[in-house]
């Protein structure tokens, strides 16, 4: 079954779970370089897929964000896919959603990387864009969640990152 919304077909941008939890969230705050994150997440009993999402918005400036990670708690493995967004046209495993068309949307890009060639860049205007990806995971396991986030200038700006299953 397709189900349509506005007269098109659903995508990942239009995904929605029953639990979300707020990993971070940063409003109006100023410059800073690079900075490591890192949280524990449990999946809900029942699930056997968790979404990540990555909402920016920089009036002023850009996010950049690299070294994107999801550990399985048991067998150490990645869950998520291009984590350094260094294949740059990988179609299976990061979506950029603009729902309210912002200037300057998210993109991979050579500027500001902390490791490797690339990075992930937003400096979405007005309205916040997203960053998602949709990967596997097994119902109740424990996962590590890992980040490195840069933020190229202060004035208007928020990052809110969520995870849930």
């Amino acid at each position: 079954m397709i189900f349509i919304i506005l007269g098109r077909p659903l995508t990942i941008c239009d995904a929605t779970v029953p639990t979300t939890t707020t990993l971070l969230c940063l409003s109006e705050v100023c410059e800073f370089d690079y900075q490591l994150y890192t949280f524990t997440y449990v999946t809900r009993n029942g699930s056997n897929s968790s979404l990540l999402r990555f909402n920016f918005r920089h009036d002023s400036m850009f996010w950049a964000l690299d070294g994107v990670q999801v550990i399985d708690s048991v067998s150490f493995a990645p869950v998520i896919a291009n984590g350094g967004f260094e294949t740059i046209n990988s179609n299976d495993s990061w979506t950029v959603c603009n729902p309210s068309n912002s200037c300057f949307p998210g993109e991979i890009s050579s500027n500001y990387s902390r490791t490797g060639q690339y990075s992930y860049l937003d400096g979405a205007m007005n309205n916040p864009d997203y960053l998602v990806q949709l990967f596997p995971t097994v119902s109740g396991r424990l996962y590590f969640v890992s980040f490195w986030l840069k933020n190229l200038g202060s004035g208007v700006n928020n990052a809110t990152i969520t995870i849930g299953s």
